[in-house]
């Protein structure tokens, strides 16, 4: 898709194209032009639209496409998708069989009510698991294992690491007992000369020495006092176990109790279904599909697993024939209700959607949004953060019905939002069953950065013939153009961004630095980027301090003068030039100039400078307060990311910067 823009908004002229079929990112600074674009595809403006300063006769914008349709989500369609009132009325149901749906229901909530019968002893169950778990500090690891801090696990590695010498003696002693010797042995009169420090006898016997050395050869005693615990605790659960002191009958009852974890597990995954606020299957219809009536934590109830079977086969007939009645369940919603909450659980928002009621002669569908960690069905929505609201919009934006020729603009779907759930947003984007041309737009380098990166991987993995992922495959499939978006005056154009455009700030400066002609006051400029990073170092500091002088230089009325002072302050502090300039290029690479050998013309040299370095020279002169502020900021990198995209092909600095350069930049030419 090609558009062409003329004299709209802040964009006095602009040529930008896309593939079709593909996700296509543009990032760029706020106000360089993003939205405008939006607004030209979306053939949204009027002649309120035109550039300042223009005839709105001259706005135009041409498409490649003269039947476009488009489908935008930004600040105005994530307010109407997400209401204070989220209801719909946009639900339609076929009554095919009414009497055998509400047999079927009939049947199933008969076998509910059966299993309900068994709530307070697997509620007793699960308490009885959980006080074990606290009494002995259980935690699990994601592959199943205990923890190193949970007491079992503490407990089994000193058993693990200990000769049966030591284990007899806690046995029959006792854990203070180990302690109190192995505080004995730390003594200097017991590592010196085999005097006891308690009694002061030296008469040990050897066999006694080599007693003790075998024994206290441990740090691992809190483990040995944990195990009365863990025995008191494994007793009240009513677990069998043995000798716990015996390693392999202490394996036996950690078994057992690694078992109780998976034990949870099923009866949370059945209380889930009992506390549902309704068993209407329009809305659940996995809760009880994830109950194994097989499963060993239901056989010790009796009756419980014919129960579940009966609920499930009931179940079966109330899904098929309300598959018959069922329409649209809602026009954003629709049939997706759990994968919208899969979305929220990925998201990490705490919420979940529920059906409030359902009107079959209305044809309406009420919508509650409820705490996760809430019993009753208190409607959040009100509560929700701005960043919440806003994924939820986007869900709900993306999940809507969309013809294969509507083209999809995102435009900043990131507002209050961390990176690693921005991520997210990317993933949730790409991974979208589509074939439309889609533009997403956005301030922040962030997409620009996961849509590389991703790209590259699943390249990657394609070329290493490994197994791929549907998501790789949506990547390698739909990943289109990556561009930065320029605005200077008002002409705007695009960089094509790549991988290798993302590096550390050290890497984009040095990489620079090894640019062949670089001028003495460019490289300085840099060289003082460079230490910026990392002036925190001490050995750093007086080549900061020697860099900043001369960046300082252009203020100087006298320039040789200065020069001289320059070289005796570096002598005060006890640092010679020659020194520092080594230094410099062992860590950069480039030999700087000796300062007696610089001319002013070399420091008033702009020729080749990029807007970065043009930045640092002209904040040395500049006397407007804002503007050199903003200067300082880019310059002493206080804004700047350990992992950035480079600031020497696309700055991010705001109009007003950009003019105070164009400016300069004219006159020194004139």
């Amino acid at each position: 898709m090609k558009v062409d823009i003329t004299n709209l908004r802040n964009i006095k002229s602009m040529t930008f194209e896309i593939p079709d079929g593909k996700v296509s990112l543009l990032t760029g600074s706020s106000g360089s032009g993003k939205s405008s674009i939006a607004v030209a595809i979306n053939g949204e403006f009027d002649s309120d639209d035109a550039r300042a300063g223009t005839d709105p006769s001259t706005m135009k914008v041409t498409t490649s496409s003269d039947r476009l349709s488009v489908k935008t989500f930004n600040v105005d369609t994530e307010r109407r998708l997400y209401a204070d009132e989220l209801s719909s009325g946009v639900y339609a149901i076929v009554m095919a069989n009414d009497d055998e749906y509400e047999n079927a229901k009939s049947e199933f909530e008969h076998s509910v009510k059966k299993i309900k019968s068994y709530e307070d002893a697997l509620v007793e169950r699960r308490a009885k698991i959980n006080t074990l778990f606290s009494s002995t500090k259980t935690a699990f690891k994601n592959d199943g294992d205990f923890t190193k801090r949970s007491m079992i696990g503490s407990a089994r590695s000193a058993l693990l690491n200990s000769p049966s010498q030591r284990i007899e003696l806690i046995q029959n002693a006792g854990g203070k007992y180990l302690t109190w010797l192995i505080d004995g042995v730390s003594f200097s009169q017991w590592r010196d000369e085999k005097t006891c420090p308690f009694c002061l006898s030296n008469t040990v016997s050897q066999e006694r020495i080599d007693y003790l050395d075998v024994v206290t050869d441990t740090t691992e005693t809190k483990g040995f006092d944990y195990i009365p615990t863990i025995e008191s605790s494994l007793r009240a659960a009513g677990v069998d176990f043995g000798d716990l002191y015996d390693s392999e009958e202490f394996a036996s009852a950690a078994k057992q109790v690694a078992a109780l974890n998976a034990e949870c597990q099923a009866i949370d995954a059945l209380l889930a279904f009992l506390h549902a606020t309704s068993f209407d299957l329009r809305e659940n219809t996995n809760l009880l599909d994830s109950v194994d009536p097989s499963n060993k934590a239901y056989q010790q109830f009796k009756g419980l697993d014919a129960a579940i079977r009966t609920a499930q086969g009931s179940s079966t007939r109330v899904k098929r024939a309300f598959g018959e009645m069922r329409g649209a369940f809602c026009r954003i919603v629709q049939t997706n209700q759990k994968k919208i909450n899969d979305y929220l659980r990925r998201f990490d928002i705490p919420y979940s959607f529920k059906i409030l009621n359902m009107s079959v002669e209305s044809q309406e569908a009420n919508y509650l949004l409820v705490h996760n960690d809430s019993s009753s069905d208190h409607d959040f929505r009100k509560k929700l953060s701005y960043g919440e609201r806003n994924v939820i919009a986007l869900i709900f934006f993306l999940l809507q019905p969309m013809n294969t020729e509507d083209l999809i603009i995102i435009d900043d779907p990131v507002s209050s939002y961390d990176e690693y759930r921005r991520e997210q947003i990317y993933k949730l984007i790409i991974d979208q069953d589509w074939t439309n041309t889609v533009l997403l737009l956005s301030h922040d380098h962030v997409f620009a950065k996961y849509a590389l990166f991703h790209y590259r991987e699943s390249k990657r993995q394609q070329e290493l013939n490994r197994s791929l992922s549907s998501f790789d495959e949506h990547v390698l499939k739909r990943t289109g153009e990556v561009l930065y978006l320029v605005n200077e005056n008002g002409f705007a154009s695009t960089k094509r961004i790549s991988v290798d455009d993302y590096d550390t700030m050290t890497n984009h400066i040095l990489n620079r630095l090894r640019t062949s002609d670089l001028s003495y006051y460019q490289q300085v400029i840099n060289l003082r980027l460079f230490y910026e990073c990392s002036r925190n170092k001490q050995d750093d500091k007086y080549i900061y301090g020697y860099l900043s002088a001369i960046l300082h230089a252009p203020k100087a009325d006298d320039f040789e003068q200065y020069k001289q002072l320059v070289l005796s302050s570096l002598s005060q502090y006890g640092q010679n030039e020659a020194d520092l300039r080594d230094s410099i290029e062992e860590r950069t690479g480039v030999l700087l100039s000796p300062l007696d050998e610089v001319t002013k013309q070399d420091i008033d040299n702009r020729e080749g400078f990029l807007l970065i370095e043009n930045i640092a020279a002209l904040r040395e002169i500049e006397e407007n307060k804002e503007v050199k502020a903003e200067m300082s900021d880019l310059v002493h990198m206080n804004a700047a990311l350990v992992y950035c995209l480079n600031p020497y092909k696309f700055y991010s600095c705001s109009r007003r910067l950009l003019a105070e350069i164009d400016y300069f930049t004219h006159e020194s030419q004139a």
